[in-house]
Protein backbone atom coordinates (compact mmCIF):
# COMPACT_ATOMS: atom_id res chain seq x y z
CA UNK A 1 0.00 0.00 0.00
CA UNK A 2 1.04 3.49 -0.70
CA UNK A 3 -0.50 6.41 0.80
CA UNK A 4 -0.80 9.57 -0.24
CA UNK A 5 -2.86 13.17 0.83
CA UNK A 6 -4.16 13.05 -2.55
CA UNK A 7 -3.27 12.13 -6.30
CA UNK A 8 -4.86 14.90 -7.67
CA UNK A 9 -1.92 16.68 -8.70
CA UNK A 10 0.19 16.03 -12.00
CA UNK A 11 3.40 15.58 -10.78
CA UNK A 12 6.26 12.99 -10.73
CA UNK A 13 5.19 12.05 -7.13
CA UNK A 14 2.20 10.56 -8.62
CA UNK A 15 3.68 8.83 -11.23
CA UNK A 16 6.50 7.30 -8.91
CA UNK A 17 3.70 5.91 -6.46
CA UNK A 18 1.58 4.41 -9.23
CA UNK A 19 4.56 3.12 -11.49
CA UNK A 20 5.55 1.20 -8.10
CA UNK A 21 2.00 -0.22 -7.27
CA UNK A 22 2.45 -1.12 -10.93
CA UNK A 23 5.33 -3.04 -11.16
CA UNK A 24 4.58 -5.15 -7.63
CA UNK A 25 0.67 -5.74 -8.92
CA UNK A 26 2.71 -7.53 -11.78
CA UNK A 27 4.81 -9.72 -9.99
CA UNK A 28 1.72 -11.16 -7.69
CA UNK A 29 1.46 -8.97 -4.80
CA UNK A 30 -1.63 -7.67 -4.06
CA UNK A 31 -0.95 -3.35 -3.70
CA UNK A 32 -2.29 -0.35 -4.58
CA UNK A 33 -2.88 3.82 -3.62
CA UNK A 34 -4.94 4.66 -0.66
CA UNK A 35 -5.81 8.41 -0.79
CA UNK A 36 -7.69 10.32 2.08
CA UNK A 37 -11.53 9.68 0.21
CA UNK A 38 -10.02 7.54 -2.44
CA UNK A 39 -10.67 10.02 -5.18
CA UNK A 40 -7.86 11.00 -8.05
CA UNK A 41 -7.09 12.60 -11.05
CA UNK A 42 -7.24 10.48 -14.32
CA UNK A 43 -4.75 11.73 -16.14
CA UNK A 44 -2.23 8.32 -16.13
CA UNK A 45 -2.59 5.69 -18.63
CA UNK A 46 -2.29 2.96 -16.59
CA UNK A 47 -3.56 3.93 -13.19
CA UNK A 48 -3.22 1.30 -10.39
CA UNK A 49 -6.27 0.63 -7.64
CA UNK A 50 -6.59 3.18 -5.31
CA UNK A 51 -8.73 3.33 -1.94
CA UNK A 52 -10.17 5.62 0.89
CA UNK A 53 -8.03 5.64 4.05
CA UNK A 54 -11.08 3.87 5.26
CA UNK A 55 -10.67 1.52 3.07
CA UNK A 56 -7.21 0.94 3.84
CA UNK A 57 -7.98 0.36 7.11
CA UNK A 58 -10.42 -2.62 6.29
CA UNK A 59 -7.60 -4.60 4.48
CA UNK A 60 -5.27 -4.08 7.15
CA UNK A 61 -2.08 -4.15 5.07
CA UNK A 62 1.02 -6.24 6.43
CA UNK A 63 3.07 -3.31 4.43
CA UNK A 64 2.20 0.88 4.36
CA UNK A 65 4.54 2.93 2.06
CA UNK A 66 4.81 6.42 2.79
CA UNK A 67 6.08 9.12 0.56
CA UNK A 68 4.73 12.52 2.19
CA UNK A 69 5.54 13.03 5.60
CA UNK A 70 2.76 15.76 6.07
CA UNK A 71 0.13 12.96 4.66
CA UNK A 72 -2.81 13.19 6.67
CA UNK A 73 -3.06 10.67 9.49
CA UNK A 74 0.19 9.64 9.47
CA UNK A 75 0.57 9.48 13.20
CA UNK A 76 -2.24 7.16 13.45
CA UNK A 77 -1.01 5.18 10.90
CA UNK A 78 2.64 4.82 12.29
CA UNK A 79 0.88 3.40 15.17
CA UNK A 80 -0.74 0.83 13.61
CA UNK A 81 1.05 -0.60 10.59
CA UNK A 82 4.75 -0.78 9.70
CA UNK A 83 5.84 2.49 7.77
CA UNK A 84 8.72 1.97 4.82
CA UNK A 85 9.53 5.96 4.03
CA UNK A 86 10.57 7.09 0.38
CA UNK A 87 12.47 9.81 0.43
CA UNK A 88 12.04 11.38 -3.35
CA UNK A 89 12.81 15.38 -1.99
CA UNK A 90 15.04 16.13 0.56
CA UNK A 91 13.31 20.06 0.30
CA UNK A 92 10.17 18.15 1.61
CA UNK A 93 12.01 15.72 4.15
CA UNK A 94 13.75 19.29 5.70
CA UNK A 95 10.82 21.19 6.09
CA UNK A 96 8.84 17.99 8.28
CA UNK A 97 11.90 17.12 9.53
CA UNK A 98 10.07 16.94 13.23
CA UNK A 99 8.34 14.49 12.06
CA UNK A 100 11.14 12.13 10.78
CA UNK A 101 12.49 12.17 13.94
CA UNK A 102 9.24 11.43 15.44
CA UNK A 103 9.18 8.32 13.39
CA UNK A 104 12.70 7.49 14.22
CA UNK A 105 13.17 7.76 17.31
CA UNK A 106 9.92 6.03 18.19
CA UNK A 107 11.28 3.21 15.55
CA UNK A 108 8.42 3.16 13.47
CA UNK A 109 9.81 3.82 10.86
CA UNK A 110 10.74 -0.05 9.22
CA UNK A 111 12.92 0.98 6.55
CA UNK A 112 13.32 3.83 4.40
CA UNK A 113 14.75 3.79 0.21
CA UNK A 114 15.63 6.77 -1.52
CA UNK A 115 15.47 7.49 -5.76
CA UNK A 116 19.53 9.27 -5.78
CA UNK A 117 22.78 9.50 -3.94
CA UNK A 118 22.79 12.69 -2.47
CA UNK A 119 19.69 11.84 -0.07
CA UNK A 120 21.10 8.68 0.53
CA UNK A 121 24.64 10.12 1.88
CA UNK A 122 22.48 12.64 3.80
CA UNK A 123 20.56 10.06 5.95
CA UNK A 124 24.08 8.56 5.99
CA UNK A 125 26.33 11.44 7.58
CA UNK A 126 22.61 12.53 9.93
CA UNK A 127 21.27 9.50 11.30
CA UNK A 128 23.95 6.56 10.28
CA UNK A 129 21.31 5.21 7.87
CA UNK A 130 21.55 4.00 4.71
CA UNK A 131 18.67 4.06 3.11
CA UNK A 132 17.83 1.31 0.21
CA UNK A 133 18.89 3.30 -3.07
CA UNK A 134 15.93 2.55 -6.08
CA UNK A 135 16.40 4.56 -9.00
CA UNK A 136 13.31 6.40 -10.10
CA UNK A 137 11.51 4.46 -13.47
CA UNK A 138 9.33 4.86 -16.24
CA UNK A 139 6.29 3.13 -17.55
CA UNK A 140 8.31 2.48 -20.82
CA UNK A 141 4.95 1.03 -22.11
CA UNK A 142 4.14 4.48 -23.02
CA UNK A 143 7.39 7.08 -22.65
CA UNK A 144 9.89 4.93 -25.73
CA UNK A 145 11.35 6.51 -29.11
CA UNK A 146 10.17 6.84 -32.64
CA UNK A 147 12.66 8.02 -34.68
CA UNK A 148 9.95 8.90 -37.77
CA UNK A 149 7.81 11.01 -35.45
CA UNK A 150 10.72 13.13 -34.24
CA UNK A 151 10.33 17.23 -36.43
CA UNK A 152 14.02 18.03 -36.65
CA UNK A 153 14.52 20.81 -35.18
CA UNK A 154 11.44 21.40 -32.68
CA UNK A 155 12.49 22.03 -29.45
CA UNK A 156 10.12 21.03 -26.50
CA UNK A 157 9.26 22.50 -23.02
CA UNK A 158 7.36 22.49 -19.84
CA UNK A 159 7.59 26.15 -18.37
CA UNK A 160 5.19 25.40 -15.68
CA UNK A 161 7.90 25.64 -13.05
CA UNK A 162 8.63 28.53 -10.79
CA UNK A 163 11.34 30.46 -12.50
CA UNK A 164 10.91 28.80 -15.81
CA UNK A 165 8.69 31.29 -17.54
CA UNK A 166 11.95 33.96 -18.24
CA UNK A 167 14.01 31.40 -20.00
CA UNK A 168 10.83 29.99 -21.91
CA UNK A 169 10.50 33.50 -22.92
CA UNK A 170 13.91 33.66 -24.26
CA UNK A 171 13.72 30.54 -26.00
CA UNK A 172 10.92 31.78 -28.01
CA UNK A 173 12.13 35.22 -28.93
CA UNK A 174 15.08 33.24 -30.36
CA UNK A 175 13.38 30.18 -32.01
CA UNK A 176 10.42 31.36 -32.65
CA UNK A 177 7.71 28.33 -33.42
CA UNK A 178 10.21 25.73 -33.00
CA UNK A 179 9.20 25.99 -29.28
CA UNK A 180 6.18 24.17 -28.28
CA UNK A 181 5.16 23.08 -24.86
CA UNK A 182 4.62 19.70 -24.06
CA UNK A 183 1.13 19.05 -21.75
CA UNK A 184 -2.21 17.01 -21.75
CA UNK A 185 -2.23 13.86 -19.98
CA UNK A 186 0.01 11.34 -19.82
CA UNK A 187 -0.73 9.57 -23.47
CA UNK A 188 -0.78 13.25 -24.33
CA UNK A 189 3.04 14.16 -23.12
CA UNK A 190 4.53 10.86 -24.35
CA UNK A 191 3.05 11.55 -27.99
CA UNK A 192 4.10 15.25 -28.09
CA UNK A 193 7.32 14.15 -26.50
CA UNK A 194 7.81 11.55 -29.61
CA UNK A 195 7.96 14.45 -31.87
CA UNK A 196 10.68 16.29 -29.97
CA UNK A 197 14.50 17.02 -31.23
CA UNK A 198 16.11 18.88 -27.98
CA UNK A 199 13.82 19.21 -24.84
CA UNK A 200 15.00 21.89 -22.79
CA UNK A 201 14.53 21.05 -18.71
CA UNK A 202 13.60 24.49 -17.34
CA UNK A 203 13.39 23.57 -13.93
CA UNK A 204 15.86 25.38 -11.70
CA UNK A 205 15.49 23.34 -8.99
CA UNK A 206 13.29 24.03 -5.94
CA UNK A 207 16.23 24.57 -3.54
CA UNK A 208 19.46 26.56 -4.55
CA UNK A 209 21.32 23.73 -2.61
CA UNK A 210 19.46 20.51 -2.95
CA UNK A 211 17.93 21.32 -6.15
CA UNK A 212 15.13 18.59 -7.16
CA UNK A 213 15.00 14.73 -5.88
CA UNK A 214 15.09 13.09 -9.71
CA UNK A 215 12.87 15.06 -11.98
CA UNK A 216 10.56 13.07 -13.76
CA UNK A 217 9.65 14.81 -16.84
CA UNK A 218 13.19 14.94 -18.72
CA UNK A 219 14.04 11.32 -17.54
CA UNK A 220 10.21 10.60 -19.71
CA UNK A 221 11.80 12.85 -22.62
CA UNK A 222 14.89 11.23 -22.79
CA UNK A 223 13.00 7.65 -22.66
CA UNK A 224 11.23 9.31 -26.08
CA UNK A 225 14.01 10.06 -27.68
CA UNK A 226 14.94 13.72 -26.59
CA UNK A 227 18.37 15.27 -26.02
CA UNK A 228 18.32 16.98 -22.94
CA UNK A 229 19.07 20.18 -22.46
CA UNK A 230 18.47 21.57 -18.48
CA UNK A 231 20.17 23.30 -15.01
CA UNK A 232 22.85 21.89 -13.79
CA UNK A 233 21.27 21.17 -10.38
CA UNK A 234 21.05 18.11 -8.06
CA UNK A 235 18.44 15.93 -9.28
CA UNK A 236 18.96 16.06 -13.02
CA UNK A 237 22.98 14.57 -12.64
CA UNK A 238 21.56 11.53 -11.80
CA UNK A 239 20.77 10.89 -15.34
CA UNK A 240 22.50 14.08 -16.99
CA UNK A 241 26.37 13.84 -17.77
CA UNK A 242 27.18 16.95 -19.35
CA UNK A 243 28.58 16.53 -22.79
CA UNK A 244 27.96 12.53 -22.71
CA UNK A 245 24.21 12.33 -21.92
CA UNK A 246 22.99 15.82 -22.95
CA UNK A 247 24.30 19.27 -21.56
CA UNK A 248 23.79 20.58 -18.58
CA UNK A 249 23.77 24.64 -18.72
CA UNK A 250 24.74 26.78 -15.36
CA UNK A 251 21.24 27.65 -13.07
CA UNK A 252 19.60 30.90 -14.45
CA UNK A 253 21.93 30.95 -17.54
CA UNK A 254 19.13 32.23 -19.94
CA UNK A 255 21.93 32.96 -22.47
CA UNK A 256 23.81 29.54 -21.84
CA UNK A 257 20.20 27.88 -22.38
CA UNK A 258 19.82 29.95 -26.33
CA UNK A 259 23.65 28.68 -27.34
CA UNK A 260 23.71 25.37 -26.09
CA UNK A 261 20.59 24.76 -28.09
CA UNK A 262 22.08 26.69 -31.14
CA UNK A 263 25.21 24.60 -30.79
CA UNK A 264 23.31 21.46 -30.52
CA UNK A 265 21.39 22.45 -33.79
CA UNK A 266 24.05 23.23 -35.74
CA UNK A 267 26.05 20.36 -34.97
CA UNK A 268 23.92 17.56 -35.75
CA UNK A 269 26.36 14.59 -35.48
CA UNK A 270 26.86 15.43 -32.20
CA UNK A 271 23.32 15.74 -31.10
CA UNK A 272 22.79 12.24 -32.09
CA UNK A 273 25.61 10.66 -30.22
CA UNK A 274 24.02 12.67 -27.27
CA UNK A 275 20.20 11.26 -28.20
CA UNK A 276 21.66 7.62 -28.67
CA UNK A 277 23.80 7.92 -25.31
CA UNK A 278 21.02 9.07 -23.44
CA UNK A 279 18.30 6.50 -24.82
CA UNK A 280 20.88 4.13 -23.64
CA UNK A 281 21.46 5.18 -20.25
CA UNK A 282 17.83 5.52 -19.26
CA UNK A 283 17.11 2.37 -20.53
CA UNK A 284 19.49 0.24 -18.32
CA UNK A 285 18.83 2.31 -15.09
CA UNK A 286 15.33 4.27 -15.28
CA UNK A 287 13.51 1.42 -16.20
CA UNK A 288 11.71 -1.62 -14.22
CA UNK A 289 14.32 -3.61 -15.05
CA UNK A 290 16.02 -4.71 -11.89
CA UNK A 291 13.75 -2.64 -9.30
CA UNK A 292 12.00 -5.51 -8.32
CA UNK A 293 14.55 -6.99 -6.40
CA UNK A 294 15.66 -3.55 -5.00
CA UNK A 295 11.96 -3.54 -3.55
CA UNK A 296 11.62 -6.94 -2.32
CA UNK A 297 14.88 -6.28 -0.12
CA UNK A 298 13.95 -3.08 1.02
CA UNK A 299 10.41 -3.86 1.68
CA UNK A 300 11.09 -7.64 3.32
CA UNK A 301 8.50 -9.23 0.85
Amino acid sequence: MFTSGALHARNGGTKLYNVTVQLLNAHGYDACIATQDGSYARWLVNQQPVISYADLKAKNPAKLVIAWLAAPGLERFSREYPLYYYDAELRWTLQFRATLDRLLDAGRLAGIATNNRYIRAWYMATYGITPTLIREWSDTSIFYPDDTERVPGRIGCMPDDPGSQGVYERLRAEFGDRVIVVRGDEQQVADTMRTVDIFAGLNPGKHKLWGEGCPRTQQEAMHCGCVLVAYDVMGNQEYLYDGWTGRLVERGDQEGFVETITYLLGHPEEKEQLRRRGIDLVRALFSDQGKLDLMKRWLEL
